[in-house]
């Protein structure tokens, strides 16, 4: 009897469950988009809900509106998600056996206003775009995106677009992970190819540390990294081609004391453009000391007069907030900026930094007075005269904006105190 009574308490505990949580993943929803109002250029909104006991459906519909040249009606995209929500505790219809508060499948509808110049598929079926999202009961977020090959006709040409897949996790505290890859595209003006991007691999893992992941306004910190396998423009004669190989982007940044530190470490193993083949080109930078607070208010100026259309109202805001941005004495290090020639080496540095006992918040003219920057580099000579500047060089030679130093012509800036110097000249501001 007693084991009765609690299977019979389990099979009610496990038929009521589902009205529960339909009710908290509809909230869940609310809530979330909620947090993606006032977003630039976009609105967001939940269509159509409908509840059900054991399962729900809805559309989140997102329209992007965007001014073009020479046009007077601006585009405006509407992207619709059509939903089907499966509720918890026990979910199987997204990514297997498991236990949450639902399981979101979806289709993709885009609609738009362009018809006579844009034409695509607007419906993005199962067979083209495999998605799914599923929420835990602690409000993490687990999505896997799949995207099959799918083609755009313009008037300009026709893009085919490759494969793409992104798997991401969502935490309540702010916590984003991601990965992915996307097979690139090509673009082709009649039956030629002018443009090709190849494979990209992507990976991050971000911490919310001013406002929230859904916002507009939102800044992480963290890890990422960025791989593109090549990219090819493709002109009619040999010297307007550009290519590029093997691209690497490792970013890293943190916060401390309310001021966030990062680096940046781009490589490229071959590029090749105006008729010269490159290699080995990197740039290793690091941006420290920037106040994220300030920042924060910088971003929700640029959002809200964009909004407004006001650019003068915007000018002085940012003129009020630049002293505070700078109050925090922020610093940007080129620490190498360079790359292999078929003629030599080429190589350059850059700091610039702001002296925080010199900086007076309430007076931006000491700005410049605050200011120290320095940088060199150098280049060999026989490269500026495979590109055909070599009579633009040996003119910055006459001017002192450049010095030759056998077959090299280098440089060397300094700023402080508000004089700027060029290979130790004076040079005259204003």
């Amino acid at each position: 009897m007693k084991k009765r009574l609690i299977a019979t308490a389990v099979v009610s505990g496990l038929l009521v469950a589902p009205y529960f949580a339909g009710k908290l993943a509809q909230t869940e929803m609310e809530n979330m988009l909620a947090k993606m109002q006032n977003l630039p250029n976009a609105t967001v909104s939940i269509e159509n809900y409908h509840r059900g006991w054991f399962s729900s459906t809805a559309d989140i519909v997102a329209t992007i509106s965007q001014d073009l040249p020479e046009q007077v009606e601006p585009l405006q995209i509407t992207l619709t998600s059509k939903q089907i929500l499966q509720h918890g505790p026990i979910l199987w219809q997204s990514n297997g056996l498991g236990f949450g508060l639902v399981d979101i499948d979806y289709n993709f509808d885009i609609a738009h206003n362009q018809n006579d110049t844009l034409e695509f598929n607007h419906t993005f079926s199962k067979d083209k775009l495999d998605s799914y999202v599923r929420i835990g009961f602690t409000g993490t977020m687990t999505s896997s995106m799949n995207l099959q090959a799918f083609q755009v006709s313009t008037e300009q040409g026709t893009f085919d677009i490759h494969a793409m897949n992104i798997d991401s996790s969502m935490t309540k505290d702010g916590q984003l992970q991601f990965s992915g890859d996307w097979q690139g595209l090509d673009f082709s003006e009649f039956d030629d190819k002018v443009l090709s991007i190849g494979k990209m691999q992507f990976s991050a893992d971000q911490q919310v540390v001013r406002g929230d992941l859904l916002s507009y306004n939102a800044l992480t910190v963290g890890d990422s990294n960025f791989t593109l396998a090549s990219l090819d423009i493709l002109g009619p004669i040999e010297s307007e081609k550009i290519s590029m190989k093997d691209l690497n982007v490792i970013s890293t940044s943190h916060e401390k004391d309310g001021l966030m530190y990062a680096d940046a470490d781009i490589t490229v193993a071959n590029i090749n453009a105006v008729g010269q083949e490159f290699k080995d080109f990197s740039y290793l930078v690091s941006f420290n000391k920037l106040d994220l607070d300030v920042y924060q208010e910088f971003q929700n100026v640029l959002v809200s007069n964009n909004a407004q259309q006001d650019p003068n109202h915007m000018i002085m805001q940012i003129q009020a907030l630049l002293p505070k941005l700078l109050a925090a004495g922020p610093e940007l290090k080129i620490k190498k900026l360079g790359m292999q020639t078929e003629q030599g080496e080429i190589a350059s540095q850059l700091n610039i930094e702001f002296d925080q006992d010199l900086l007076d918040a309430n007076n931006p003219m000491t700005i410049i007075m605050a200011l120290k920057a320095d940088a060199n580099g150098k280049a060999p000579v026989e490269f500026f005269n495979a590109i055909g500047m070599q009579q633009n060089i040996e003119a910055l030679i006459m001017q002192n904006m450049l010095v030759a130093d056998e077959a090299e012509v280098k440089f060397d800036f300094t700023f402080a105190n508000g004089q700027a110097l060029i290979n130790g000249m004076p040079i005259p501001l204003g």
